[in-house]
């Protein structure tokens, strides 16, 4: 393998020869930067580099690719977890487990540092590598600020985590609804609760077909992840017949698991 004299420009990229031939492992895109470094064969890291959480400079071409490579990953990975609500001046970053948390830009910065986002930088100097480090950030902070900026931030009924467009506007829903994974099978014990709720078995074989026909297809506009038009649900049976108790353990967990209690906004309140 020859070697290769590399340079790094003010943004904190490697300036090399025309491509050539590189080990990078095909369909690494798409996966998570977690042990991208071992996966990629970057450059073997001494004990100075190691301490200052950064990669080697690459000295072939091969190395070189690999490290841009791993940039690129990095790159990518934490754009789609960083979003900008410009109404708050804040940033949201969606942390491994999951959880979006808000944060200041100060904060985004230490927790990206030790997720080795500026890993790849490595300057002939500290000065140099200071400067380059700051050019980088900022480049990272305008392209959220540009590409990822959202008007609201909170759950939004009806949508997966994410960020969405709605009439032209961003916005974030920081969570989402799971799922039951509808398995075949017999549901005798919560049939006879159905049954029950509408009075008795002649009444509830007549509307349950209904309510089955409901519940079906608001699962499977959330399964689709689309609107859909349909019906209230409208139940009225005595107190202490099960109303709550099936809408709390058999319709809400079917329907992803989120709601909200719209009382207080029907009395002239907020709803909570």
């Amino acid at each position: 393998m020859n070697r290769i004299d590399l340079a790094m420009n003010e943004r904190g990229e490697f300036v090399l020869p025309p491509k050539a031939a590189t080990r990078v492992p095909e369909g690494y895109a798409g996966r998570s930067t977690e042990n991208a470094t071992a996966a990629l064969e970057l450059p073997a890291v001494n004990g100075a580099a190691a301490a200052e959480n950064r990669i080697e400079p690459p000295k072939t071409i091969d190395e070189f690719y690999a490290i841009d490579k791993v940039r690129q990953l990095q790159w990518d990975e934490h754009v789609s977890r960083t979003c900008w609500q410009a109404a708050r001046d804040i940033f949201w970053y969606k942390k491994k487990k999951g959880e979006w948390t808000q944060l200041p830009e100060k904060r985004l910065r230490q927790l990206l540092e030790k997720a080795e986002f500026f890993s790849h930088i490595n300057g002939e100097t500290k000065e140099s590598e200071k400067s380059q480090r700051e050019l980088y950030w900022k480049e990272f902070v305008t392209h959220i600020i540009d590409d990822r900026e959202v008007k609201h931030v909170g759950e939004l009924a009806g949508y997966a985590e994410g960020v969405h467009e709605i009439d032209g506007a961003k916005y974030l829903c920081t969570k989402g609804y799971k799922l039951i994974e509808p398995v075949k099978g017999e549901f005798q014990t919560i049939e006879k609760l159905l049954l029950q709720l509408f009075g008795d078995e002649q009444l509830g074989e007549q509307q349950l077909p209904y309510l089955h026909a409901w519940l079906r297809t608001a699962y499977k506009s959330l399964q689709k992840g689309e609107k859909s038009v349909g019906q209230v649900l409208v139940v009225a049976r005595p107190v202490d017949i099960g109303k709550s108790f099936i809408k709390t353990h058999i319709i809400r967990p079917i329907l992803g698991g989120r709601y909200i209690e719209p009382e207080a906004f029907l009395q002239g309140g907020d709803s909570v």
